[in-house]
């Protein structure tokens, strides 16, 4: 009878601690799919990838080597092509200024703004927001039009306890393939998604 009842509480312990092994795994998935960012790069972007020179209205037209700023900054290896035009980037209708560099030599164009945007839990965040698009011939052999974005957040936004970095792979037709919190690597440029997930973007 001892035996017996020293299996049942084994058993019992075991199915505690798959309990929580479930909850605790629930919890890391509810906490990161709440600061998931509803987006998906515009054909207007992948476009000024393809043939990236100024548009007729644009300003600020000058040759640097920084675009964005803090956790969205990317320093290139020599001074390039730099301006200012506005541009529909998120499919609202309403056209925001963005800054863009053209990186001539490892052939990506970066698409920098200050601006708002939605989180999947249907609340919303002002940050800045970077995407990078792979051009023809890229150093990097990816395919051209595909590329990363990537959006900061400050504390509290989208439900975040800390400042991090949100950001989502595409492919070449613009969809997202991997999303999750990431980095920015300083000397290669790429984007490193932590626990990446399967997107449920529109």
């Amino acid at each position: 009878m001892r035996k017996i009842l020293m299996i049942a509480a084994v058993a019992a312990i075991g199915s505690l601690i798959g309990v929580g092994v479930r909850v605790h795994a629930q919890t890391r998935s509810g906490s990161s799919s709440g600061t998931v960012v509803n987006y998906e790069v515009t054909q207007v972007v992948t476009e000024k990838a393809m043939n990236p020179m100024p548009g007729q209205d644009a300003k600020q037209q000058t040759k640097q080597s920084t675009i964005g700023k803090d956790k969205t900054m990317v320093r290139t290896s020599k001074e390039n092509s730099f301006w200012v035009e506005e541009m529909d980037i998120d499919r609202s209708g309403n056209p925001v200024e963005v800054q863009m560099l053209w990186d001539d030599t490892d052939r990506i164009l970066y698409t920098y703004a200050e601006k708002p945007f939605q989180c999947k839990d249907g609340s919303s965040a002002n940050g800045d927001f970077l995407i990078a698009t792979y051009g023809e011939g890229n150093m990097a052999r990816k395919p051209a039009g595909s590329g990363w974005w990537a959006a900061s957040f400050n504390q509290g936004e989208c439900k975040v306890h800390t400042d991090e970095l949100f950001g989502c792979k595409f492919d070449a037709n613009g969809k997202n393939t991997a999303c999750g919190m990431a980095t920015l690597n300083d000397q290669t440029h790429e984007l490193t998604i932590m626990e990446a997930n399967t997107p449920s973007i529109h």
